[in-house]
């Protein structure tokens, strides 16, 4: 992912509508998406960074995290200061803390909290309060939720089409 000096947000990805606030060091790649109502911070000290195809769903909070590819991050979430692998499923409601780390392909079960400074290994079903394996998932050679994501940018454009209030940089 991409490191800079500046404090403004580079989106190569598209914002649905102005109710979403992006503010300070803020990437967000091409092909992701950002939804309704969602929060995303990047302090000096702690930038965002969010990859390429990677969607997050309506009333997010993020704050100085970094999210890879192909994640889907599921409504009223909140990541504070963690570091999200590529093809995570952050589930409705779950909390991310500080320093946490969630390997590649895991799934963070609806309403779960990550505490800080877990280490979730790869290919991972976590869930509770605090987040507990519930077991190893099967590895696999495509995105996990590569259907899920194709079905919310879908949804996405349906909902920019019918709004005059679509922002994109995608080219």
């Amino acid at each position: 992912m991409e490191t800079r000096d500046s404090q403004r947000p580079l989106v190569r990805g598209t914002v649905l509508d102005d109710s979403v606030k992006i503010l300070g060091d803020v990437v967000i790649e091409k092909g992701s998406y950002v939804w309704f109502g969602s929060v995303i911070r990047g302090d000096p000290a702690k930038a965002v960074r969010i990859g390429k195809d990677s969607v997050i769903l309506e009333n997010c909070f993020i704050e100085g995290s970094e999210i890879g590819n192909n994640v889907l991050v599921g409504h009223g979430s909140i990541l504070h200061k963690c570091k999200i692998s590529d093809g995570v499923l952050v589930g409705i409601g779950a909390i991310v803390l500080d320093d946490a780390e969630v390997g590649k392909d895991c799934i963070i079960g609806a309403g779960s909290v990550v505490i800080e400074g877990t280490r979730v290994k790869p290919n991972s079903l976590v869930a509770g309060v605090p987040a507990r394996l519930i077991r190893e998932l099967k590895a696999t050679s495509e995105p996990r939720f590569s259907r899920e994501l194709v079905e919310t940018k879908e949804k996405a454009r349906y909902y920019m089409k019918r709004s005059a209030c679509e922002k994109t940089t995608e080219k």
